[in-house]
């Protein structure tokens, strides 16, 4: 500090020349602070040891001007002494600057990156609404619809007593009977409900017009919560008029049920609507083998009724289409996805949010997510390596033709060649957040689908079953005798094992089983979830 003091008070008295020639020149080199100042008191030295030998004011002005003429060219020299400045800087120094002026280059251009990424925003060209109304809508004139009848029907279903809605949430078997007189008066009540469902079971087709503002997301949803209401009303009342002993009225009910959810599940509706058409054909299988554990129905009967579910059953076909829900996730790809600007197409993340219920607000999500180092891998993902708009349409095609192949094969014959499609499912989309969202549980489905088919399939058995006692007087030793009889044209498949369903007779009544989903014969011992078999007869009651 001493020093720099003695410098300055030595170098105050050079030649105001001196002092403009070195200002102008410390403006010109541009560069770090500390170095100019070197470079100043360098300067102002060297000027000071030029003029120690200089007598006058006049003398001292002349030399200076001599020196500050031999620098040449004032803008060359300060380039020169920026570069002899840097040239001797330690190597440490030069490394630690460069890669701080990469870094910041770096900065620079992801902000800008950041910026160009949020200005995009989705083009949509293509109205999946219509096309899937086109797709569901079969060549028919609309007397033929059951639509018209079903929406009525839930419209006067809509916001039923507290009481009622209580009732029908519980399983009929934990009923009181003052809760079944309850519910038998509120049928009463709701006759022209009922019969608005019945008449629309006869009608050969089924079909609704959609329309929505907000593309097929909305058009997944809104009416399955009233049908599967519906659904859960006909259960309830054919176990009802069974207990009342009116088995033909329980047996049409039944019957209407299984129409209802065979009008979901034809032709290309979503996902969601051919899982409640599953329900609804699971309660009428349910409660058909309630009605039957009664045993109050002549062997005349039984061989009418066993057409009659035989007649239901021409042409059911239990897989599950894809192609309403593939235009629904097309219609996303869409919406999900920058389009029309320059530099590609990438994920639009204010929509992908809120599919993924997250937040909202433009870009208000990916700043909340660069906030939280958790999430920043995910970040980077939807920033940098996120597959774009083809490749999403292109992955979602492979997803479900895939799975299009493993619906015609049981969950036995998935199980025996390694095949969990869940999995399978979730490797194909892994890394593409849109597609993780949108997919649903493929293997359930595929699951839910063999569940359905293998409950109409055990019922019809156990229609002939009980046939064949009430005119033989006594059960078939297996099923093979049940064929060679004909009284059943092949014994019920179970999806779950390599064979038939499992029966044997126990004394005076038989078992009938599946193994159930984990692929084992646990005897007949019915189970829950995974463990365990699936025992459609007996019927225990209340686990229907």
């Amino acid at each position: 500090m001493k020093r720099q003091e003695e410098d300055r008070e030595r170098h105050d008295d050079l030649p105001g020349c001196v002092a403009e020639f070195l200002s102008e020149l410390i403006r010109h080199m541009r560069y770090r602070r500390r170095a100019r100042e070197e470079v100043r008191a360098e300067l102002q030295s060297h000027f000071a040891e030029e003029l120690r030998e200089c007598k006058s004011e006049q003398e001292r002005q002349k030399k200076a001007e001599e020196v500050i003429a031999g620098f040449g060219d004032i803008k060359l020299l300060a380039t020169l002494l920026r570069r002899a400045k840097k040239r001797c800087r330690p190597p440490w120094q030069t490394v630690v600057m460069r890669a701080g002026q990469i870094a910041g280059l770096l900065v620079v251009c992801f902000i800008v990156y950041v910026v160009w990424f949020l200005a995009g925003r989705p083009v949509v060209t293509t109205d999946y609404v219509a096309q899937f109304n086109r797709l569901v809508r079969p060549p028919a004139d609309e007397s033929l619809n059951a639509a018209p009848l079903y929406i009525c029907a839930a419209d006067m279903l809509d916001g039923p007593p507290a009481d009622i809605a209580e009732v029908l949430k519980s399983e009929y078997a934990d009923l009181s009977a003052e809760q079944k007189q309850r519910l038998a008066a509120w049928f009463a009540e709701k006759r022209e409900m009922l019969d608005l469902v019945a008449e629309g079971a006869q009608r050969p087709h089924y079909w609704r017009t959609y329309e929505s503002e907000e593309g097929m997301l909305g058009v997944f949803l809104p009416h399955v919560g009233s049908y599967r209401d519906l659904v859960r009303v006909l259960g309830h009342r054919a176990r009802l008029l069974a207990d009342e002993g009116q088995n033909e009225d329980a047996l049409a009910t039944i019957q209407v049920c299984y129409r209802h959810g065979r009008h979901l599940r034809a032709g290309n509706k979503t996902i969601i609507e051919q899982i409640v058409g599953m329900a609804a054909q699971n309660t009428a299988s349910d409660a058909l083998l309630d009605v039957l554990s009664g045993r109050g129905l002549e062997p005349a009967r039984l061989a009418q009724l066993q057409e009659e579910l035989k007649g239901l059953f021409v042409d059911e076909d239990f897989t599950v289409r894809v192609e309403g829900e593939k235009l629904g996730i097309y219609d996303e790809i869409q919406r999900c996805f920058t389009a029309g600007r320059f530099g590609g197409e990438h994920l639009y993340p204010p929509r992908l949010a809120s599919l993924g219920s997250t937040g909202d607000g433009q870009g208000e999500v990916m700043f909340d997510l660069m906030a939280t180092p958790r999430h920043w891998g995910t970040v980077a993902r939807v920033l940098f390596v996120h597959p774009d708009k083809d490749e999403t349409r292109a992955t979602i095609d492979r997803a479900y033709d895939i799975w299009a192949e493993w619906m015609r094969r049981t969950p036995s014959q998935l199980r025996d060649e390694a095949i969990d499609i869940n999995d399978e499912i979730e490797r194909m989309v892994q890394g593409n957040l849109l597609l993780e969202i949108m997919v649903p549980a493929l293997g359930r489905v595929h699951e839910l689908s063999y569940m359905t088919k293998v409950r109409f399939d055990a019922a019809l058995a156990i229609v002939a079953l009980l046939r064949y006692e009430a005119e033989q007087g006594r059960y078939p030793e297996s099923l093979n005798e049940l064929v060679a009889a004909g009284y059943l044209e092949q014994p019920p498949l179970d999806p779950w094992s390599s064979g038939p369903l499992t029966y044997r007779r126990t004394g005076e009544d038989f078992l009938l089983y599946g193994w159930g989903e984990n692929f084992t014969d646990d005897g007949g011992r019915p189970g829950v979830d995974e463990h365990g078999d699936w025992v459609f007869w007996p019927v225990v009651q209340g686990d229907n």
